[in-house]
């Protein structure tokens, strides 16, 4: 099974997204560097953020997401864990991965610490 990493783990650099800055669409998109065939994912995150009602897409287009030109890995991680590994629900490819969540709750964000992507 091959692995690639997006963000490297270190606490002193997770990226946080979400209510506690000020914005209300929250998502974040990594860009793989070519189309990839994914099975899984694992996300290392802060238990003060953990992800709440995301949905996990790859697309071959930069804002795929945003026109609903996506394969979902999943569609609903409601799980407040420092690191959730993810079986996506049938193998995806593309190369624009992105976390999206959706219904916030008064606090809610998304946090990245490390982001590593399983290759079928």
């Amino acid at each position: 099974m091959d692995m690639f990493h997006i963000i490297d783990h270190d606490n002193n650099t997770c990226t946080v997204v979400g209510i506690p800055n000020g914005e209300t669409d929250t998502w974040w998109q990594g860009d793989i560097g070519t189309s990839l065939d994914v099975h899984a994912i694992r996300i290392h995150t802060t238990i003060d953020c953990g992800l709440r009602k995301a949905k996990i897409s790859l697309s071959n287009r930069v804002k795929g997401f945003l026109e609903q030109d996506v394969s979902y890995c999943t569609k609903d991680v409601s799980l407040v864990l420092d690191d959730v590994y993810i079986q996506c629900m049938q193998p995806i490819s593309g190369r624009f991965l992105t976390i999206e969540m959706s219904g916030q709750d008064s606090g809610s964000c998304l946090s990245l610490c490390e982001l590593e992507v399983y290759l079928s």
